[in-house]
């Protein structure tokens, strides 16, 4: 197998010869094949095989890239009635630059089930946009999307992390109520609370605002007016911050430490 992994995986060229058991035995049941004097796969199905098979392995090693999921706004285009699913590209690239293998999801309640059995994630990001629609946003499909994947987060100890609206998602979702602020958009502003946002000046592009936490809730930061600006659930590996971590230019090395250490296993 090391040689049709080095061919598949590493782009290897390996000259063709039937003095090779394994070239012989391939040519013979359909899955190998001559081109211009190389080995070539013969069979996508055989590839796809290996492919999953590989995948597999991976995961029984703890070798495979973690997936973490990541939720999308909805656009709603008017002009072709359309209500789009899209996020910015640099989320998926941050998710990247983390280590983690990103993965978008659809907001289409009835498939969520079925998309986090079939995907097992390992990690769940709650991303921007959209006010909730219980403060006037137009998503509720949105809102119901992501309401039953933190359920399914909960249920199964999978950590979280929420930015901008996914912050407030969870807010939400723990019993904290939201309010309308001002001068909360596309300024930035220093954070007071514990280490290691205190005296951090960060990004913000929100409207609404969590004002007083819930039970679950505990307050990391605070903004100078004292709007909270992150929080984590108690017991849980849920956070939330209010701002964008991929809209830094680059990325802030403490976001990135910070987004490790939430969907890190004990002991890494």
């Amino acid at each position: 197998m090391d040689m049709l992994e080095e061919i598949i995986y590493q782009g290897k060229s390996v000259p063709f010869s039937l003095q090779v058991k394994l070239i012989s035995l391939g040519l013979m049941f359909g899955f190998l094949k001559e081109d211009a004097g190389r080995v070539a796969i013969a069979n996508r199905i055989f590839e796809m095989v290996l492919h999953g098979q590989r995948s597999y392995k991976e995961q029984e090693e703890g070798t495979a890239m973690k997936r973490i999921i990541y939720t999308q706004r909805v656009e709603v285009i008017e002009s072709y009635q359309e209500r789009r699913d899209c996020a910015d590209v640099e989320i998926a690239k941050l998710i990247w630059e983390c280590g983690f293998l990103p993965i978008p999801v659809n907001n289409i309640p009835g498939q969520v089930q079925t998309f986090l059995a079939q995907v097992r994630p390992d990690g769940v990001i709650l991303t921007g946009g959209n006010d909730l629609s219980k403060y006037g946003g137009n998503a509720p499909e949105r809102d119901e999307t992501e309401k039953r994947i933190i359920d399914h987060a909960v249920r199964n100890q999978i950590p979280v992390y929420g930015f901008c609206r996914g912050m407030q998602m969870i807010a939400d979702y723990f019993g904290a109520g939201l309010a309308r602020v001002e001068h909360h958009v596309a300024v930035r502003h220093r954070l007071e609370g514990s280490v290691p946002w205190n005296g951090r000046t960060v990004n913000s592009f929100h409207n609404m605002a969590v004002r007083a936490a819930a039970d679950d809730l505990v307050v990391e930061a605070r903004s100078e007016d004292g709007v909270i600006e992150a929080v984590r659930v108690r017991d849980r590996k849920i956070y939330g911050t209010m701002w964008h971590p991929e809209r830094e230019r680059p990325y802030e090395a403490e976001d990135i430490r910070f987004i490790k250490q939430i969907f890190a296993k004990e002991g890494e």
